[in-house]
């Protein structure tokens, strides 16, 4: 709630991620890749991780052509959320992402992709 009194919503609380302890929004890390002039789109999902319990997979679809620089992409997201340590957040570059009959990217598919053995 801000100042005024106005309510704003930044996710769904299913797809809020619990990383050592720490609530992150995935909307906030998504909007924050998309800034990168080479994302086209951006997606963030919590896969389990022994040590932090959950660990932060930032998946993005890149322009023909384009690249990321892994430490100005990092340099980037931490200006723009300096609440979070991104240090266990890793940037996967996916080609495309799995979609729902809506148009919207399926977290669920993509962390089954993700956690698929490969073959």
């Amino acid at each position: 709630m801000d100042h005024e009194g106005y309510v704003t919503t930044r996710g769904r609380f299913s797809e809020l991620i619990k990383v050592a302890d720490v609530t992150w929004f995935p909307r906030d890390v998504e909007d924050a890749l998309c800034e990168l002039s080479a994302v086209l789109q951006a997606s963030v999902i919590g896969l389990p991780d022994a040590t932090l319990g959950t660990r932060p997979i930032g998946c993005v679809t890149v322009a023909s052509g384009a690249a990321i620089d892994s430490s100005t992409a990092r340099t980037h997201l931490q200006a723009k959320l300096p609440r979070y340590d991104l240090s266990p957040l890793t940037i996967k570059i996916v080609s495309e992402f799995p979609m729902t009959p809506t148009g919207k990217i399926s977290k669920a598919q993509l962390a089954e992709r993700l956690l698929a053995p490969d073959v």
